[in-house]
């Protein structure tokens, strides 16, 4: 019996399970434990602290360099040395 079910397949087998979790997730849907309206709650105040992050990784990018730039305004890099190690 082992052998005919596993003889089957994978595409069988994958097709009986896809089945019986959309069976299963249309009875949870319509059981008493289904669906629950949404609450309409207002969303929460932002605060400063919400409103200073930034809302990508690009965007804190972009203000941490303005700010380094602002902080320095003397160009930062690598002075340049003769053989001797001497400024140039």
């Amino acid at each position: 019996m082992a052998g005919v079910l596993i003889g089957l397949g994978g595409p069988f087998w994958f097709r009986v399970f896809t089945s019986l979790s959309r069976a299963f997730q249309a009875l949870k849907a319509l059981g008493p434990g289904g669906r629950k309206p949404a609450k309409s709650e207002p969303p929460p105040e932002k605060t400063a602290e919400d409103s200073a992050k930034p809302k990508n990784v690009l965007d804190a990018f972009k203000v941490a360099v303005a700010l380094n730039m602002a902080a320095s305004p003397i160009p930062r890099g690598r002075d340049l040395l003769n053989p001797n190690g001497e400024l140039l």
